[in-house]
């Protein structure tokens, strides 16, 4: 009896081992690490030491990171299930995010949506606070969505591209304001409105460096305050500021409203 026992326990092992065998052979084997974020890595790293150093910087190497950018981009927005916004940004970010780059980002934006429902998209990249920054234009398309424009220094050589915002402005053409710079305690950038048509983006509007600038998108325009005179004996104080008011009526961005008024005064110093 005990001898049956010891066999029928020996059995009971061996079949263990050969189930736990075979399901770790029919487990199908891990997908192989996607390549492409590794690369875009170095190659963004590459962009920006460029910059640093104040070499003259490569179209090519940085065409070559946004196109990777690209793919990514496009498999994100053309994926299974909702496009949620937060999660595609998030997924980026995770994906791409370099130790170290102060300010680096790489964001997608939704422009809205015309009168058939189709929502367009783009993308921001900001290769960090002290690298380039581009726009990737992506609208929908029978094949899906793909990368259809850019706004860089080499389509647009005028373009000024320090650290840029987005910031999309309510139309029924595609239609947004770019925001460079203002990084120092001065709030120095510049401002430009782009109108997406036939194929290509175009400069509707653009500013020279404006400091002391802010700016506000309220439901009658687009708001700008910047400083338009400086104290002649401390150019770092501003006395006087400009307000205005655009608007994008479907065929021209246009000024609706301008008014300038004393800059307030900086408060007294504090007593000793």
């Amino acid at each position: 009896m005990r001898g049956k026992a010891h066999r029928r326990a020996a059995q009971f092992l061996l079949l263990a081992l050969l189930a736990a065998s075979l399901g770790r052979a029919q487990q199908p084997p891990a997908a192989p690490e996607d390549p492409r974020p590794a690369e875009f890595k170095k190659l963004a790293a590459q962009v920006v030491e460029l910059r640093r150093a104040g070499v003259d910087e490569s179209e090519e190497l940085q065409e070559k990171a946004l196109k990777l950018l690209d793919e990514l981009v496009a498999e994100q927005l053309n994926g299974t299930g909702p496009r949620d916004l937060a999660v595609m940004n998030q997924r980026l970010a995770a994906a791409l995010a370099r130790p170290g780059a102060i300010g680096e980002s790489y964001e997608l934006v939704r422009l809205g949506a015309k009168a058939n429902r189709e929502v367009f998209y783009a993308l921001v990249v900001n290769f960090s606070l002290s690298g380039p920054s581009a726009i990737r234009y992506f609208p929908p398309s029978p094949q899906g969505y793909q990368f259809a424009a850019r706004i860089d220094r080499w389509e647009f050589p005028d373009y000024f591209d320090e650290y840029v915002e987005l910031v999309p402005i309510a139309a029924s053409d595609i239609f947004f304001v770019t925001v460079n710079g203002r990084t120092d305690e001065l709030h120095t950038g510049t401002f430009a409105a782009w109108h997406f048509a036939d194929g290509r983006f175009t400069a509707v509007w653009t500013t020279d460096i404006l400091e002391r600038s802010s700016y506000e998108v309220r439901p009658d325009g687009f708001h700008l305050s910047f400083c338009s005179l400086n104290d002649e004996q401390n150019p770092r104080l501003c006395r006087r500021m400009m307000k205005e008011r655009y608007q994008w009526d479907g065929f021209s961005w246009r000024r609706s409203e301008r008014q300038e008024s004393d800059a307030p005064k900086p408060p007294p110093p504090a007593r000793q």
